[in-house]
């Protein structure tokens, strides 16, 4: 196991090799040379690193592991673009693949506007996806089909007992696409979305979710969808601007010790509030928690 270094200041995808000393540009080129059970390793950088806009990367690898070395120095930017038609940025395929990206900001990509599918598919049996210590901001998702949303299964049953955990992230300023209307399948219309005959799941612990406080800001917008998968959510804080922009739906599973501040319903389980979390800052995007917050650290929503 070994580390794939990549500078967006410094790298070359041409004369770089990927060592600390001659890192390599692009994250693409570290994900096409490493091998299974590596770390592409994004130094910190004043440019941004770019994300794949137009098509999607199949990675197949066993094991795969995406780490910036700060989530504030490391920024992946989408200039505001996305993938077109049936397409997604990275695609997961190979049974029971491990895949982790963590300590990372992306921000700026629209998957709404070319009906493009998810930033992650996982498609096939058994692969774990952890998104860890992330910020993403700023951006559209479409809801044009049930694998919409950030990160999702497949059709049918190519990702039974798949698994997306979403960790201590802030998933903030998103919104779907224009053509947005509340959607009737637990699939579609979801931030994390699957169809309904895979039997994957989903965990998200510790993640603070806040649409944009704006039209198409997920009116009736479900947090994760599933009928026959389960959802594990604790620890988290969900709240919009206006109870219409989130509907707290999460399928089966279980839900306990979080926040729903102006969402349009609230899912019942253990611990849960409905009182204002108190961020510090919200209209720019500081999400931390003022002292004497009733979601705060000791309270039980926090852990």
């Amino acid at each position: 196991m070994a580390l794939v270094y990549i500078n967006a200041d410094t790298g070359n995808d041409s004369t770089g090799d990927g060592s600390s000393g001659l890192p390599y540009l692009t994250i693409d080129k570290g994900l096409t040379t490493m091998s299974t059970g590596d770390t592409v390793y994004l130094e910190n950088a004043t440019a941004t690193y770019a994300i794949a806009s137009t098509t999607h990367r199949i990675l197949t690898l066993a094991s795969i592991t995406v780490q910036g070395e700060s989530k504030t120095g490391v920024v992946l930017d989408g200039a505001g673009i996305g993938p077109t038609g049936s397409n997604h940025v990275w695609k997961l395929n190979t049974l029971g693949m491990a895949v982790v990206w963590k300590d990372i900001t992306i921000q700026n990509f629209d998957h709404g506007t070319n009906g493009a599918e998810p930033m992650w598919k996982l498609s096939k049996n058994n692969i774990t996806l952890l998104l860890q210590n992330i910020i993403f901001k700023d951006f559209i998702i479409s809801s044009n089909y049930d694998l919409g949303g950030l990160a999702s299964f497949d059709n049918s049953t190519l990702a039974n007992g798949s698994t997306i955990t979403v960790k201590n992230c802030d998933v903030l300023d998103w919104e779907f696409d224009s053509g947005y209307t509340p959607a009737s399948g637990w699939g579609q219309s979801s931030l994390f979305g699957n169809r309904q005959a895979s039997t994957a799941g989903y965990v998200i612990q510790g993640t603070t979710i806040r649409p944009k406080d704006a039209d198409n800001a997920g009116v009736g917008a479900r947090i994760v969808g599933s009928t026959v998968g389960t959802s594990t959510i604790k620890n988290s804080i969900f709240q919009t601007d206006s109870a219409s922009n989130l509907k707290a739906e999460h399928g089966n599973g279980t839900l306990s010790y979080s926040c729903f501040h102006d969402t349009a319903d609230t899912p019942t389980g253990t611990g849960v509030i409905t009182t204002d979390p108190l961020f510090v800052d919200v209209a720019n995007g500081n999400v931390d928690l003022q002292p004497g917050s009733p979601a705060g650290w000791g309270t039980g929503v926090l852990v």
